[in-house]
Formats: C-alpha cells, structure tokens, sequence
C-alpha cells in the first residue's frame, strides 16, 4: 500500500540551502511515520522576500520521485535557482514539501560575470605611445564590478619561434661547415639568443578612469593600453589579455605613432621652382 505525503515529515526544524543564484544546494531528512509507503506529492517555495520576487526558476527535490518505506527514513537533495542577477545575502523563505510547510534559510553567494566585447582586438601605435579603445562591459553578475587595471599581455612577435628557429640552424650548418665542434650548442645558443632579442616588455591595461558597472547593467568604458616601449617599429605582435574571466586576444602592430615622418613623395611644381 502506498499513501500520499500526509504522513512525510521533516527532521530538521529549518531547510538551509547555500550556493550562487542559479543553484542553491542542500540536504533534508524526511521521515515517514506511517505502517505504509509514502509517496511525496508536493515540493515548491510558498513564500519568499520581496526582493527575490519573480525571480524563482526551479525549486526541486532529487530523486524527483521519492518513495518512503514504512517507518522509514532517506536524505534527499534539495535545489533551488534564481535568476543571475538575485542579490547576494541571507533570505527566509517558506517551503511546501507535500502537504506541511517548513522554514527555510536560503543564502544566496556572489557570483561576479562578466562579458567584453570585442574579445579580438587590433591595437596600433608606437613604441611607449598609449592607445584608448572602448570596450563594451557587460555585468551579468549579481554583484557591482570594478573597472580599474584591466590586466597584462605577454606579446610575442608573428613567426617568432619559426624566424629564431630558423636562424638558430642556419648558424649551426654554417658551425658545421666550418668543422667547428659541439654543433647542438651552437644550434641552443643561438636559438636562445634570438629569442631574447625578440622579448618585449608587457603590454598593460587599465581603464582611463575607474568605472562600476552596477548587476545587469552595459557600459562602454575606455581602455588605455600601454605599449611597450621596446617593440620594433614595422613589427606584428599577438598576445592574450586575461580579464576577469575572459580572454581578450591582441594583436599590435608597431608603427611610428602620430610624430610618425611621412613618406616622401614627388615635389609639387612651386616647390622645384623653388628648390631651383
């Protein structure tokens, strides 16, 4: 024989759950006081704060469908989900497990989310010269988010490894050729050193002023990215910006900047005239 959940009760006097908005996690303990299996009918929250209003995704035990034995007891799962933006703290709800109602304490943990676009971006200028570009921030999150040092790059140059990979083993054959011994230092120490005539300094970024972006808001923030003041006029870099949890790729291309001498082209007549 199998009855409804009349019989089912709590052991613990209060539902705790804990997690960030979309999954709020916890165990309870039911117990069934009958001489008959108990099935459990019902499992929602009745009551909750204002602030959490219309924000209920799922409210759900698991195993979904539960069957107590006689005079039995089980652990089951309890989850909860909010939307993203459900404000961190500490709520008191009301929950319905079959026909009774319980008191429930949910927490709700920060969960920062960010988006940025673009995530590729093409930067230009000159050695040292520091570049604005906007980024579009997106707080999906439920808490506030600063935008104040973006983060680093690492910049390599285009073809780096393949170019000193290159060069290393031209110097080797011609060590070789040359009948000089211990061809693999030859091939290691110029590999190494041509790397390291490659290194640059790290690209830095950072917002030009300190920005909030309030949960669920979009804000188009200026970014100021600092170039390194070694990379080499003419010269391609990529490298990757990690921000928040996101990866901006980068890619520089080295040029003379706005003090840049403009090529020459042919005189106009007045100035031969001139010239003459």
């Amino acid at each position: 024989m199998v009855t409804e959940s009349a019989s089912i009760t709590l052991r613990d006097a209060t539902i705790r759950l804990v997690g960030p908005p979309d999954r709020l996690l916890g165990v309870v303990c039911l117990d069934n006081p009958s001489a008959a299996q108990a099935r459990i009918k019902a499992f929602e929250i009745t009551q909750m704060e204002p602030v959490l209003a219309g924000r209920l995704r799922r409210c759900r035990l698991y195993p979904s469908r539960l069957l107590l034995p006689a005079h039995g007891s089980c652990n089951v799962g309890v989850e909860t989900s909010f939307d993203d933006l459900a404000p961190p703290g500490k709520y008191k709800l009301k929950v319905r497990i079959g026909d009774r109602e319980y008191p429930c304490e949910a927490e709700v943990k920060p969960q920062p989310m960010v988006e940025i676009q673009p995530d590729t971006l093409q930067l230009q200028g000159a050695p040292g010269e520091r570049v604005i570009q906007e980024l579009i921030i997106d707080n999906q999150g439920n808490v506030p988010v600063e935008i104040g040092m973006l983060g680093v790059s690492v910049l390599t140059e285009i073809e780096q490894i393949c170019t000193s990979l290159q060069t290393a083993l031209q110097e080797t054959h011609k060590a070789l050729q040359e009948k000089a011994e211990a061809g693999y230092e030859t091939f290691l120490n110029a590999m190494v050193n041509r790397l390291a005539s490659k290194k640059v300094d790290l690209l830095r970024a950072k917002a030009k002023t300190k920005t909030i972006v309030a949960p669920g808001e979009v804000e188009a923030v200026p970014i100021e990215f600092h170039i390194p003041a070694d990379v080499h006029i003419g010269h391609t870099y990529r490298g990757k910006l990690r921000a928040f949890d996101r990866v901006l790729r980068i890619q520089l291309s080295a040029n003379g900047g706005k003090g840049a001498e403009k090529p020459k082209g042919p005189r106009r007549k007045d100035e031969s005239r001139k010239a003459q």
